[in-house]
């Protein structure tokens, strides 16, 4: 099991759920602009942060550093999908991992229509709206059966 430390963005190694600290796991949709295990291995602060979706991890580490966790989990960066045996595995044993977190966050993709000027003159007409994307990392449950407080 790989987990990222929310202070370093470094994947740290552990032989199993049950050795690992306490950590936060995300639960989530998949997007296109997805953070792979290879981009979190090669990862340098500022570097394909506008192309890839960092926001996500960004989102959950700070709130796990909040929870007083150091650690989280993400399933698109903290598995290396280009080993069968390790993407296997790793399906193998995510109810577990789930379970045996701290807490499960949840990233909600709110989208938010903003009209840009022209719409806003025509604002009866409701044209030229643009679509942006926020992400929203909330807890749903500690492993004591807390509910979590939305962040």
């Amino acid at each position: 099991m790989r987990l990222i430390n929310v202070h370093t963005f470094k994947l740290e190694s552990f032989i199993d759920e049950l050795s690992a600290p306490k950590y936060a796991i995300l639960s989530h949709t998949w997007g296109r602009k997805e953070v792979q295990y290879q981009d979190l291995e090669n990862y340098r602060p500022g570097e394909d942060e506008e192309r890839l979706d960092w926001r996500k991890i960004h989102l959950t580490c700070d709130q796990a550093k909040k929870d007083g966790l150091g650690y989280a989990w993400v399933d698109t960066c903290c598995i290396d999908k280009s080993s069968s045996a390790e993407l296997s595995e790793a399906i193998n044993s995510m109810f577990k991992w789930y379970q045996e977190s701290a807490v499960c966050y949840v990233s909600r993709k709110k989208i938010v229509k903003k009209a840009n000027k022209k719409a806003n003159k025509k604002a009866n007409k409701g044209t030229n709206k643009k679509k942006r994307h926020h992400h929203r990392i909330q807890p749903l449950m500690t492993s004591t059966g807390q509910r979590g407080q939305q962040a």
